[in-house]
Order: structure tokens, then C-alpha cells, then sequence
């Protein structure tokens, strides 16, 4: 039978991070009054407000420890992902292999992705055709890479984005600077916004 306080580990990354709590908000929380206080219906000992006052102290410890468990299990859950992504990378690179036999695999594919294909114009579409690998690494950092024969529309054989959470877990991107051909720039031939 799994532990109630088990956290499974694809979860683990939205529970939100306990904060801490001073010892005035703890007592404030714990008060009792005098009336609950004596009136234990079990007929057990009453609990004093020192007893009470320990209780809370002992509790704000082992919910520390929690959360300190609580983030070693998240750094652990990272290491443990980004272990898996390095081994993974020989099967990405086969299936890329593969996937460069099949004519036109790319354009296809976006073409026909809900929500891809509704950012597509025909001349995107076209700029697709020359698409012939799609990469994404994910280690401390995400990074895609889109890959190109030789076309009409722009110099790059490489697009790239990088994606970077900063010390403060704010989302920062950059991407490669598109070279365009004369009078192929896409970003202004093209008919929708």
C-alpha cells in the first residue's frame, strides 16, 4: 500500500513550495480557547500552552526537514531526467535518420498539426519543403534546432532557439538571426499576421 505522504514523481515538479511560517503565525494558527481547551471530552490530561507551545515549535522542525526533503527530491528528480536525456540521445539521432528517408516528413507533419498549421501560410509551406531535420535537447536548457537544404528563402542551413530559466526562474529565449534572401523575407511576403 503506497504511503500517504509518498509523492509520485511526475507531480513533484508542480507542488507548489511550502513557505515557511514564523513562530507568532504558528502560535496564532494553534490558539485554543481556554473553553476547547478544557472542556476534552475524551477525558484525557489537558494540554497546557507550553505543551501546545512545544508541539508548535516541534512542528515547524519537521515540516523543515519535509521541505528540505521536498527539494532534494526535486534535485535528484532533475539529475536522474538529465541522465536519461543523455542516454536517450543515440535513439533520437536513429530516429532522425530515419525519418530523413521519408520524403517531405517535415512539412507534413506541421502541415498537419492543429495548432501548427494554423501559423502557417502558404509560404511558410513552402519554406518547409527544404526543412530536413528537427532536433530538441533538453538538459539544464532547451534548445531546438531546425535544419535546411539549401532554398530560396534565406541563407541559414541552421534555426535555432534556445530557451533559459534565469537564477530567479524567469523564462529568457534567443534565437538565430534569419538571413533572407532579396525579396524572400517571409516575415513580410507572408498574408497573415
Amino acid at each position: 500500500m503506497p504511503s500517504l505522504y509518498a509523492f509520485p514523481s511526475p507531480s513533484l515538479r508542480s507542488l507548489p513550495t511550502p513557505q515557511p511560517r514564523s513562530r507568532a503565525t504558528l502560535t496564532l494558527e494553534a490558539k485554543v480557547s481556554k473553553k476547547e481547551l478544557h472542556s476534552n471530552h475524551h477525558g484525557t490530561m489537558e494540554t497546557s500552552e507550553k505543551e501546545q507551545q512545544e508541539a508548535i515549535e516541534h512542528t515547524d522542525e519537521v515540516q523543515n526537514e519535509i521541505d528540505r526533503l521536498n527539494e532534494q527530491i526535486s534535485e535528484e528528480i532533475l539529475k536522474l531526467e538529465q541522465k536519461y536525456n543523455k542516454l536517450r540521445q543515440p535513439f533520437f539521432q536513429k530516429r532522425s535518420e530515419l525519418m530523413a528517408q521519408i520524403p517531405n516528413f517535415w512539412v507534413t507533419t506541421f502541415v498537419n498539426h492543429p495548432q501548427v498549421s494554423a501559423l502557417l501560410g502558404e509560404e511558410d509551406e513552402e519554406a518547409m519543403h527544404y526543412l530536413t531535420r528537427v532536433e530538441v535537447t533538453e538538459f539544464e536548457d532547451i534548445k531546438s534546432g531546425f535544419y535546411f537544404d539549401e532554398n530560396p528563402y534565406f541563407e541559414n542551413k541552421v534555426l535555432s532557439k534556445e530557451l533559459h530559466l534565469n537564477e530567479s526562474g524567469d523564462p529568457s529565449s534567443k534565437s538565430t538571426e534569419i538571413k533572407w534572401k532579396s525579396g524572400k523575407d517571409l516575415t513580410k511576403c507572408s498574408s497573415q499576421t
